[in-house]
């Protein structure tokens, strides 16, 4: 796999991670993920409560268009890199703090012009906006003065 594309797959997979956590209200401290291959049920600790879901596992690989293996090797990475935690071989995956805010970041990003969009204002946009106005203010003061 290769770098592009492993970086895209790990921002999805990290958003996915912390979008499921804020929508059932938890911290990341309190929720684990179960990405342990064929035993595919996600466990969430908030407290004394638990719920159990078994869709996640196969909504990341669905999310992702990976396989398990790839996702095991993502997981790796993600882990090596301190953006999860793991335990027990993937059946316990919980989003880090550096994780958390990669995510957090890549949802932020997600809502920001484009590159060439800004530099378009940049460059062509707001001189031509500095310079209408520059010319109104010298005709509004040439009027004043009498020229």
């Amino acid at each position: 796999m290769n770098n592009k594309k492993r970086e895209k797959i790990i921002d999805k997979l990290l958003c996915y991670m912390k979008q499921y956590a804020e929508n059932k209200g938890l911290t990341i401290k309190c929720i684990w993920f179960d990405f342990e291959p064929n035993k595919a049920e996600d466990v969430l600790y908030n407290d004394c409560r638990q719920e159990n879901n078994s869709d996640e596992y196969f909504d990341i690989l669905k999310l992702c268009n990976i396989t398990p293996e790839e996702l095991k090797e993502i997981l790796n990475y993600c882990h090596t890199n301190d953006y999860v935690i793991c335990c027990q071989n993937f059946k316990q995956v919980q989003l880090s703090e550096k994780g958390s805010a990669r995510a957090t970041s890549v949802m932020n990003k997600k809502f920001t012009l484009p590159t060439w969009f800004s530099k378009f204002i940049e460059i062509v946009v707001a001189p031509t906006i500095v310079a209408i106005i520059s010319s109104v203010i010298t005709t509004i003061i040439m009027r004043k003065m009498g020229g």
